[in-house]
Order: structure tokens, then sequence, then C-alpha cells
């Protein structure tokens, strides 16, 4: 893989995120080539994006677009390597893809899991497990219930 994603640490990856990620693939997708060709037409889309957004007091919008050209000033290498990434992964095919993501998949689902307590279900097949400590998650219980299985199989 070329680029790298770093240029994206930047930005909050709920709410900015999506936002940069499709701006980078509209630029490839409308025809830019090249890494400069890349920037060039982000940094043009954004800050007309930024204009339209000042001119609605679209202050929300306004603000993640403006973060966006700070990091973009601050950091052209990294937008540059970004540029590079999307302009590879534009290169793959949807199997390419998928399978690029699913790493990233797996870690939200573990990450989501983490956040939420665990299921009445885990903890009542955990006890049948024999399994008496607390449990402070669902992937904590699965984590749980995975190694008690695998070493009653072992």
């Amino acid at each position: 893989m070329l680029g790298s994603r770093d240029f994206a640490a930047h930005f909050d990856a709920t709410t900015e995120i999506p936002l940069v990620n499709t701006i980078f693939l509209a630029a490839i997708r409308g025809g830019s080539s090249t890494v400069d060709d890349v920037y060039t037409a982000v940094e043009i889309s954004v800050r007309e994006q930024l204009r339209e957004a000042a001119q609605h007091r679209n202050k929300e919008r306004h603000a993640k677009l403006d973060n966006m050209i700070y990091y973009f000033e601050h950091y052209p290498e990294e937008a540059c390597q970004y540029a590079e990434y999307y302009l590879w992964w534009e290169t793959l095919s949807k199997e390419e893809k998928d399978k690029e993501r699913e790493p990233t998949r797996i870690g939200a689902i573990a990450d989501h899991q983490r956040q939420q307590p665990a299921s009445e279900k885990q903890i009542t097949y955990l006890r049948s497990l024999g399994y008496s400590g607390a449990v402070s998650s669902k992937k904590h219980a699965s984590d749980i219930i995975e190694a008690i299985t695998k070493q009653g199989a072992a």
C-alpha cells in the first residue's frame, strides 16, 4: 500500500473523518489522478464548501471545514500521503476493499462491545461454566467464555 492515513488522526472519527474521506474521494472520482491534482481539488472544494457554510450560517459544518483547512495548511505532507492512499484505494476491486476493511470492522465491533454491559445470556452462560468473577462488558464476557471453552477443549 502506498501513502498513509496519518492525516486522519487530526480529525474526530465520528463527525469529521466521513467528511474528509468524502472530499478526497470526490476529488479522485471527479478525475484527479495524481497527488498534486487531488491536493489541489480537495483544497478548492473545502474552501468553496467553507464559503457556502458561512453564507448559510452553518456553524457546525463551517467549524469542521475550517479545521480541515487548518490541518491541510499545517500538515501538507500528511495530506499528500492521504491523497496517495486514496489514489491507491480507488485501484482496488470491491473484494480487495472488503479485505482491507475487515480488521477495522472487527476492531470497531470489539470497541463497541467494550462499551456495552454483558448480556444476561452471557452472564448465565458464564455461571454455568463455573465462572464467578466480575464481568465488565460484552467483550470481557466473550473473552472469558472463549478462554474457558478453549481450555475445556484442550
